[in-house]
């Protein structure tokens, strides 16, 4: 313990010695003082209680800040709607549930390519298991949200959440988590914005325990960019808790005085929340006397625990008068993958857009990351590509990629293959550009040129690199490990031949990606217990972005009837599907969900020349009278859903 208090003492004086040479924001050009408050962009503090599902929470903010301020932009009509920032809720509980819920198993009927893929935990419930922003940007790529809350509520199907029930799994028995928390598997690939890049920003603080750690001042104003640009950051940190109610676990590192939160040495992170501003003149006396930082300076923070719910009990909320806000030193030691969001706010499945949109994509796992360098196998680049077979005639109109370090210089292509195609390279090359972004993270790039696949041919992307980052995953080689631990999973990743390749050496040979853990194993000693284990790494994280040769269209309409608005007044919806050139797509399904679970209307094909059309009714509730507005949300979805992604219609009437 004095060994620790000197290493800390001693970082303390180094880090002292940084802030007075160079002052957390001093010269940076940016005000003393922002928060995205006093732009109107936040919407209210949320409660995760009763899950660990913070990390959803503080990225899904973040994700709200951007898009809100992206829609008020291009939206003039519509600028007092999107003035109110709470008028745009987005779900939390669709990425807390599908990080850990696997794709289902193969169905004849609904084949999927990467089917039973994905973690599921054996001894915790899913929605308590934790996550990370990395995460959350994968699942935005696969086209697994944002939806609106509306549609995957952050409550039991049956009623908000009873404050005086413990919904943890030491209270109530497993099954019944599953019944009342469910999320529908029909909601998986939805989403209402398509995402354009996560950004992994670089972090304040960088090393290990053996070499030690660098402070890096220049990260501060990174952060700082991103909210001048109007985009929450979501960033990890060491809580003295994982949960609001809880007691603290052993650390003082937040002032309960001020909700001022420092840590002086590297612990690690176990909780996420949302910066929406900064203060550089925030004191560092409001910190614990105990950790004070080495100079003034501290984020403003968004928490995911709750507000003050009784106006007379200081005790009933959490953070600075009860806000759910709290200041997070920029000096704080714990800090760790600030990562923010940008979304295509044009995507957001309007009539006037895509309503059916293919994904193309093998990397389904969403496990932990693992970063291979080139430069280890003794070459100066390395190769990945996917070859994809096109289940409809499509156009390919954006590509993703993900990219493992910041201003990487990345060669990529686009290739329709031959018939008998020997490589990933093996064709006409239709794209070809040499990219670089400024920070590691998922990529869109959308193509000037809307390059057409007919029905059953292959075509590859392909990605040239120095480093690549993997989803990876680990089992013991001998079978022996700890299936009782709370934390044991069981994960699959999903590798077929033919479908994704590798170039790892200097021969310029393609290998099949289903034999990358052998390659990378090499001569390992499965003996050694330091090295026992199997490793499993997803395919390569390159996505194709396709609109499905098919010219179904749709509309969504809505009116008040004559009792006008006031509580228990009928509103009635319409949606209509037309196919005017008799495409061949099959049977589709509209769902609604304004009505708690969302209703579910299925069609048979639309008929050529002809529409199906649904129409529903309403009750304004003394909520939507208070609000003057009603947002209604629709899903579009075929039926064999393997690969399209339904887009979501939603229309907001007003008083």
């Amino acid at each position: 313990m004095k060994k620790r208090s000197i290493i800390c003492l001693f970082m303390i004086i180094i880090v002292s010695l940084i802030a007075q040479v160079i002052p957390a924001g001093a010269q940076s050009g940016y005000p003393s003082r922002f928060d995205l408050r006093d732009e109107n962009l936040v919407s209210c503090v949320k409660n995760q209680f009763p899950w660990g599902s913070c990390w959803a929470f503080a990225a899904t903010a973040a994700a709200e800040i951007s898009i809100l301020s992206q829609l008020r932009e291009i939206s003039p009509d519509h600028a007092e709607y999107y003035a109110d920032p709470d008028k745009l809720d987005l779900s939390e509980l669709q990425q807390a549930w599908f990080a850990y819920t696997k794709l289902p198993e193969y169905d004849a009927y609904d084949p999927h390519s990467q089917a039973g893929e994905g973690v599921s935990m054996l001894n915790m419930y899913r929605l308590g298991t934790g996550g990370s922003t990395y995460m959350l940007g994968n699942s935005f790529a696969d086209g697994i949200g944002p939806i609106p809350e509306s549609l995957a509520p952050y409550k039991v199907w049956d009623g908000e959440i009873d404050d005086e029930v413990n919904y943890s799994l030491n209270e109530i028995e497993r099954s019944d988590a599953e019944d009342i928390w469910y999320v529908p598997e029909y909601l998986r690939f939805t989403s209402a914005f398509e995402l354009v890049e996560s950004r992994t920003l670089p972090d304040l603080w960088t090393g290990d325990d053996d070499e030690g750690y660098e402070f890096h001042p220049e990260a501060i104003n990174t952060i700082k960019a991103e909210l001048m640009e109007k985009r929450g950051v979501a960033i990890s940190y060491c809580s003295d808790t994982t949960r609001g109610d809880d007691e603290s676990e052993g650390y003082e590192f937040l002032n309960k005085e001020t909700y001022a939160h420092y840590i002086p040495e590297h612990l690690g992170s176990n909780h996420v929340v949302c910066i929406v501003g900064w203060d550089d003149n925030y004191s560092r006396e409001n910190f614990n006397p105990l950790y004070q930082p080495p100079a003034d300076g501290a984020w403003i923070a968004k928490n995911s625990w709750g507000v003050q719910t009784d106006p007379d009990d200081e005790d009933s909320g959490w953070g600075i008068d009860g806000t759910g806000y709290f200041y997070l030193s920029y000096y704080d030691q714990s800090t760790y993958a600030p990562t923010s969001f940008i979304f295509d706010v044009f995507s957001e499945g309007s009539s006037e857009d895509y309503l059916f949109k293919v994904i193309d994509q093998y990397d389904l796992f969403n496990g932990g990351s693992f970063k291979e360098s080139a430069e280890q196998f003794g070459i100066e680049q390395m190769g990945v590509a996917n070859v994809f077979n096109a289940n409809y005639d499509q156009y390919i109109r954006a590509v993703s990629l993900n990219t493992a370090d910041p201003n990487q210089e990345i060669v990529f292509s686009i290739y329709k293959l031959n018939p008998d195609w020997q490589s990933p390279e093996d064709g006409e090359e239709l794209y070809s550009d040499v990219l670089s972004f400024p920070y590691e993270g998922w990529h869109k790039i959308d193509l000037d040129t809307e390059f057409f696949i007919p029905a059953g041919e292959d075509y590859s992307l392909v990605m040239y690199a120095d480093s690549y980052e993997i989803s990876q995953m680990q089992v013991s080689a001998d079978g022996s490990e700890d299936m009782e631990a709370e934390d044991a999973q069981d994960s699959v990743v999903v590798v077929n031949e033919q479908d994704s390749f590798f170039m790892f050496n200097d021969n310029n040979e393609w290998m099949d990606w289903s034999t990358l853990t052998e390659f990378m194993s090499g001569d390992m000693d499965t003996d050694d217990p330091d090295y026992n284990y199997i490793t499993f790494y997803d395919n390569p994280g390159l996505k194709a972005y396709a609109e499905p040769a098919v010219n179904l269209n749709a509309s969504l309409e809505g009116y008040i009837s004559d009792q006008g608005w006031v509580e228990g007044s009928e509103m009635y919806f319409r949606v209509v599907v037309g196919n005017p050139d008799g495409s061949d797509f099959g049977p589709i399904m509209i769902r609604s969900a304004l009505s708690g679970p969302a209703d579910v209307m299925l069609f048979d094909e639309v008929p050529v020349g002809g529409t199906v059309e649904a129409n529903y009714t309403y009750y304004l509730t003394a909520e939507d009278v208070a609000a003057g507005t009603v947002t209604e949300y629709v899903t579009i979805q075929p039926q064999d859903a393997s690969r399209l992604v339904g887009s979501v219609l939603h229309l907001s009437v007003f008083d």
